[in-house]
C-alpha cells in the first residue's frame, strides 16, 4: 500500500476505535490482534494486511470502503461546494474558472512528479 493509504487507514481505524470509546487493548481483546500492532496501525508505521483490515472494519462497525476511502467524503463536499458557486457565474465566468483550476492542477502534478524523482534518488 502506499504510505499515504497506510497513514489515512490509521487515522480512520483511530478515529472510528475512539468513536466507539475502545482502548487499543479492548479492541486487541475483541479481535485477536496484538495492541502493539494496532498501535503501529494506527499511527501508519505497519502496512495491515486485508485480513486484519477486515477483522478491525467488522469489530469497530464501519466498512471498508469507509476506511480506504475516508477522504473521498471530504473531497465530494468541497466538489458541491464548488458546483454551487460555479452555477452561480456566467458561462464565461465557469470557462476561466476551469482554465484557472486545470493550470493549478497541472502544476501541482508538475511539483509531485519533481519529488518523486527527487526521492528515488
Amino acid at each position: 500500500m502506499p504510505e499515504k493509504t497506510i497513514k489515512d487507514l490509521g487515522v480512520a481505524l483511530k478515529e472510528r476505535r475512539k468513536e466507539r470509546k475502545l482502548t487499543q487493548e479492548n479492541l486487541s481483546d475483541m479481535t485477536g490482534i496484538s495492541k502493539r500492532h494496532i498501535a503501529k496501525i494506527e499511527n501508519g508505521i505497519a502496512n495491515a494486511s486485508f485480513e486484519i483490515v477486515s477483522i478491525l472494519a467488522k469489530c469497530l462497525d464501519i466498512s471498508i470502503d469507509q476506511i480506504i476511502f475516508s477522504d473521498l467524503e471530504e473531497t465530494e463536499e468541497y466538489v458541491k461546494r464548488l458546483a454551487i458557486k460555479l452555477s452561480l457565474c456566467t458561462e464565461e465566468q465557469r470557462q476561466i474558472t476551469i482554465k484557472i483550476l486545470n493550470s493549478i492542477l497541472d502544476e501541482f502534478q508538475i511539483i509531485n512528479i519533481k519529488s518523486k524523482d527527487e526521492d528515488q534518488k
